[in-house]
């Protein structure tokens, strides 16, 4: 992995300092590269033109809290991970709103940093792994990350993919055998001819998957049940 890019947004300078120390400590632990960029204000942070891998908010800032600041870096990165620190645990359930990795308690900052770190890494890992194909005579890599979903027609697959272009690519695969592959990522095999990134669905209905990007894939009866608890508890 290259250099990991953080921001910390905090109102409090000695919690701007902490994070930092604590993130700086977990790379030299962890042989890792990080850039850290510190902002005392949801505002401020909003108004830079980086892009970052990572971002600490705290959840109670002045005028632009944690969450309304989280919201606006999701609309423009969707791939961030976000980790939410707080003196008040009874915002920790707003963090699923915009995928939060961890939402730690200030006064546990330093006992759980590390842990923290791990699952940031593993995240960060995850979207870059690689799915490697065959499309007409060429081997292909995409990010496995980047699919939305796939369909099966006939001898071929068509691979549905994120990004203003939307991309479709036609490999010739088994979808059964992409299943497989793809379930530890948060795929759901959903229909003998459709599997589909969990990441991406937005509600699930009687007899449908309904994708943010608007999309409808469908649900087999057969596959309903089990479509289901992947859905809700992964």
């Amino acid at each position: 992995m290259e250099v990991i890019r953080c921001a910390v947004c905090d109102d409090d300078a000695s919690f701007l300092k902490q994070i930092e120390t604590n993130i700086l400590a977990y790379a030299k632990q962890k042989q890792l590269q990080c850039r850290i960029d510190t902002y005392s204000s949801g505002e401020e942070l909003l108004q830079s033109e980086e892009q970052y891998d990572v971002y600490f908010l705290d959840m109670q800032m002045n005028e632009l809290d944690g969450m309304q600041t989280a919201v606006h870096i999701r609309t423009r990165n969707e791939k961030a991970v976000i980790v939410f620190i707080s003196g008040y645990i009874q915002y920790a359930a707003r963090g699923y709103r915009v995928n939060a990795v961890r939402y730690i308690l200030k006064p546990q900052l330093d006992e759980e940093f590390n842990d923290c770190m791990d699952a940031v890494v593993e995240k960060l890992e995850l979207n870059e792994e690689t799915l490697e194909i065959r499309v007409d005579s060429k081997m292909m890599k995409i990010k496995i990350s980047d699919i939305i979903y796939i369909e099966n027609v006939k001898r071929k697959v068509y691979i549905h993919m994120k990004g203003s272009n939307h991309l479709v690519y036609g490999a010739y695969a088994k979808i059964t055998e992409l299943a497989e592959d793809l379930h530890d990522f948060g795929f759901i095999y959903c229909h003998a001819a459709y599997l589909v990134n969990a990441k991406e669905i937005a509600e699930i209905c009687q007899s449908e998957f309904i994708l943010f990007s608007g999309e409808r894939v469908p649900i087999s009866r057969q596959r309903y049940l089990q479509a289901q608890r992947e859905y809700y508890f992964g």
